[in-house]
C-alpha cells in the first residue's frame, strides 16, 4: 500500500481516514500495512472505523432504550438556553435604551 493521491486516490483516501482515526501518520500506516493487498487493507480500515464509532453507537442505543431521559435532557437544555437568551436580550435592550414587554405582559422602559 502506498500513499500517492495521484496514482491511487481511493487508497489514499483510505489511508487518510485510517490516519485520522488512529492518530498515526500516513507514512507510519504505509509502513505498517506494507505487503497487504487493497482488499485486506479495506477490511482493516473498516475495522478501525467500526471500533472508532462503536462508543457513539452504544450511546445512541442507550438513548433509544430510554426515550424519556433524552426528552428530559432536551427540555432542560432548551429551558437553560431560553434563560440565557432572555438575559442576553435584556442586556441588548438596556444598551440600546429600548422599551420592551416583560414576560408578565407589562411594558418596561429601561434607561441607563
Amino acid at each position: 500500500i502506498t500513499f500517492d493521491p495521484e496514482e491511487r486516490p481511493g487508497v489514499s483516501n483510505l489511508i487518510s481516514i485510517h490516519s485520522i482515526l488512529s492518530g498515526k501518520t500516513e507514512e507510519d500506516i504505509c509502513k505498517e500495512v506494507e505487503g497487504l493487498d487493497t482488499l485486506k487493507y479495506k477490511y482493516l480500515v473498516a475495522e478501525n472505523i467500526i471500533s472508532h464509532l462503536s462508543p457513539i453507537r452504544q450511546k445512541i442505543l442507550e438513548f433509544v432504550a430510554e426515550p424519556q431521559h433524552l426528552i428530559d435532557v432536551l427540555k432542560d437544555g432548551a429551558r437553560r438556553a431560553n434563560e440565557m437568551a432572555e438575559v442576553t436580550a435584556q442586556e441588548v435592550r438596556y444598551k440600546l435604551g429600548l422599551e420592551y414587554t416583560a414576560k408578565a405582559g407589562r411594558k418596561v422602559q429601561i434607561t441607563g
